[in-house]
């Protein structure tokens, strides 16, 4: 026996609720899942960013580089990154006073 009209509707109305909800459930579920992909997306911005402002760098100060990479492959493995390590302090130490300072 077919359905009347009115009963094929209402069951159309329930399966568009129902749809909702389960689109609504969905997107509950996988907010975690935007933030991390949202955050992925951040980090690497930042890293392509820095990516290019150190091939430009190396671009525009060529002798500095290959004076600095034949510096590093001079002293001793250990030596080396000792003294990385001290120039990335002096370099945050740096950006943080600049930060402070009045600009002018």
């Amino acid at each position: 026996m077919p359905k009347s009209l009115i009963e094929l509707h209402q069951q159309r109305g329930q399966l568009i609720e129902r749809i909702a909800q389960q689109r609504a459930a969905v997107a509950r579920a996988v907010a975690p899942i935007r933030t991390a992909c949202n955050t992925t997306d951040q980090v690497l911005a930042v890293s392509r960013s820095a990516l290019s402002q150190a091939t430009e760098l190396v671009r525009r100060h060529p002798a500095a580089t290959a004076g600095l990479a034949a510096a590093l492959i001079a002293l001793k493995p250990r030596r080396s990154m000792r003294w990385l390590s001290r120039g990335l302090l002096v370099w945050k130490g740096w950006r943080a006073l600049r930060r402070w300072l009045p600009r002018g």
